[in-house]
């Protein structure tokens, strides 16, 4: 393990402060030890779902081309 003790402490404190504000935040991905192919993927996902949502407020989705 090549991180610092102060390094870690940051990324532990970082962590407590954003999950305080979990109940804000539209995705949640844990980094987990080992298991960043799943954290890839699941960003990916997340991606491509915010790429395929319908806008909110008129227009097309950003990926769509618009009609003439």
């Amino acid at each position: 393990n090549t991180e610092t003790k102060e390094s870690l402490l940051v990324r532990i404190s970082t962590a407590k402060e954003e999950m305080k504000h979990v109940r804000n935040f539209d995705y949640v991905v844990v980094n987990a030890k080992g298991k960043l192919e799943n954290a890839v993927k699941l960003l990916e996902s997340i991606i491509d779902a915010e790429k395929a949502k319908a806008p909110k407020v008129g227009g097309a989705p950003a990926n769509t081309p618009a009609i003439k």
